[in-house]
């Protein structure tokens, strides 16, 4: 089954949101902003609403509460701190959503704090402890064959393997260990609209994918994640719609 994932609901205004429900058609899966890094109550009510008129799965996006760096700089949170944080995001999506009779079904991490968590095995299990804590009724989307996924399999066989979403990202590049590319480097974010269809295909039919250094990496993923702010992103999802289309791979 294809599952495709989308960061949404990054900008400030009615029309950000109706960019981003361009991009809907195209996605099974939503991860949207929840006022860390980006968002506010408007983005998050019309991104839900738009989100169930397409019938998609609905997450919240956390990062690290630093609206100016939109979340892309790496914070030494206390773990009170980034829990309390990572609660008030969450609460306040799972509120919007309560009053739109929609319900959330994942969360994803944003930014900095993604790929902090995705390296750092005590900060991946703070947050597999605050899922099962507070979040019980809610799925996990973290980096194939990082710590997240690591920790997650080790605290529990059963999150693991009924909770934990394993994630590819087909407009990001890898390094030869599978993490991602920092984007402070120069082509670690791909805008070419066939090299990310490329590699999307790669990642969905198990093939494997070229690194920054030449080097080709096998991932076993579970959901696939375009990112909403990509440039080019309506027209990626167009292309690969139609080259999915013609591999019968989505109907």
């Amino acid at each position: 089954m294809i599952d495709i994932n989308c960061d949404l609901g990054e900008g400030e205004t009615s029309r950000d949101c109706k960019k981003d429900a361009a991009l809907m058609p195209y996605i099974q899966r939503v991860n949207i902003a929840c006022g860390g890094h980006a968002g506010n109550e408007l983005t998050m009510r019309l991104s839900i609403e738009n989100a169930c008129e397409h019938q998609l799965f609905i997450g919240a996006h956390p990062g690290y509460p630093d609206p100016d760096n939109f979340g892309r700089k790496a914070l030494g949170l206390s773990k009170e701190l980034l829990i309390d944080s990572l609660r008030s995001q969450i609460d306040t999506l799972l509120a919007v959503a309560d009053k739109q009779n929609a319900k959330l079904s994942h969360i994803k991490c944003h930014g900095a704090l993604y790929n902090d968590i995705e390296k750092d095995s005590v900060k991946a299990q703070w947050l597999i402890e605050m899922m099962m804590d507070y979040y019980p009724m809610l799925s996990l989307v973290g980096l194939s064959g990082g710590a997240l996924e690591k920790v997650a399999e080790n605290v529990s066989a059963k999150f693991f393997k009924e909770r934990f979403l394993k994630e590819g990202f087909m407009d990001r590049r890898y390094d030869d260990q599978g993490f991602l590319v920092s984007r402070a480097q120069k082509g670690s974010v791909i805008h070419d609209v066939t090299a990310v269809v490329e590699q999307a295909t790669h990642l969905l039919t198990h093939q494997p994918i070229q690194t920054d250094t030449g080097q080709r990496l096998n991932i076993a993923i579970e959901t696939l994640c375009l990112h909403g702010d990509n440039k080019n992103a309506l027209l990626i999802m167009k292309a690969l719609y139609e080259n999915l289309q013609r591999k019968e791979m989505m109907g």
